[in-house]
């Protein structure tokens, strides 16, 4: 989604049950642990169990603190070269893939 302000509407929608939503900290209008903390608040959305990663340019030690203070079950950083940046996100939807989660053991 290109306007992170949409996000809250569209995961609320009850037919809507995404796999695992990929967030950047540094988004306009809204960043990234402004809305984890609205999902986290949103009882028709956070009951989905969606697994919520950050996939973000910074590495600074407080940021990646904060994310997890947000419940976060993960952190990765954007890696610049497209092969090391592909393996990221397969590790992380093997990961996901393989993990039961209440969306997806049903």
């Amino acid at each position: 989604m290109e306007d992170p302000m949409e996000v809250i509407d569209y995961l609320s929608n009850p037919l809507v049950i995404p796999f695992i939503i990929f967030s950047d900290i540094n988004m306009p209008k809204l960043n990234g642990f402004e809305l984890r903390e609205q999902i986290l608040a949103n009882p028709e959305i956070s009951s989905k169990c969606v697994p919520y990663i950050f996939l973000s340019t910074s590495k600074i030690p407080e940021n990646v603190l904060k994310a997890y203070s947000c419940y976060l079950p993960g952190y990765f950083k954007k890696e610049d070269d497209f092969t090391k940046f592909r393996t990221v996100i397969s590790t992380i939807l093997d990961y996901w893939f393989t993990s039961l989660t209440p969306t997806n053991s049903l």
